[in-house]
């Protein structure tokens, strides 16, 4: 048994070294941000992503997986905020404000209804173009979840996104 433990394990050594390096962030491909909407507030367990190394023609794809724990059915948006202030977020300083041509690197996906003690999957991706022109080594941006819970105040939660270029 472990003999065959060992072949297993250099099996994989092996097969991670011959893999490619190509490595477009910190954070893993289709990184999943757990959301919870409720009643009377939205909690997610994510405040920030950081993206080294990000390079031209990159895409990182990050989830939020939403949880509907209110008693209704609901349609929470995705959006994008490029008018933020990083030196107002201790981690942020430094870095610079996404220009507007960031919005066009950013895919928001659709709104769904999600029902009542049910969870939905939502891909948010920021893809950089071949040619992105002349852009900053490091720039900041926020998504948002708004419940959208049909109640009196609407409650929406930011993820920053913090991205250093190669």
């Amino acid at each position: 048994m472990k003999v065959l433990l060992a072949i297993v394990m250099f099996a994989l050594l092996f097969l991670a070294a011959c893999a490619p390096s190509v490595v477009t962030g910190d954070i893993k491909p289709d990184a999943i941000i757990p959301v919870t909407i409720e009643e009377n507030g939205i909690s997610a367990e994510v405040s920030e992503i950081l993206i080294a190394n990000f390079h031209e023609g990159a895409n990182v794809d990050v989830i939020y997986r939403i949880t509907n724990n209110s008693v209704d059915e609901i349609v929470p948006s995705i959006y994008l905020n490029l008018k933020v202030d990083p030196d107002k977020y201790e981690k942020a300083v430094g870095y610079e404000i996404a220009a507007s041509y960031v919005g066009k690197w950013v895919t928001i996906p659709a709104e769904h209804n999600i029902k009542q003690g049910k969870t939905r999957d939502f891909v948010v991706s920021c893809a950089m173009p071949k040619d992105p022109g002349k852009t900053p080594k490091t720039m900041a941006f926020r998504t948002g979840v708004a419940g959208n819970t049909g109640g009196q105040y609407q409650t929406s939660i930011e993820t920053w996104w913090l991205i250093k270029l190669r």
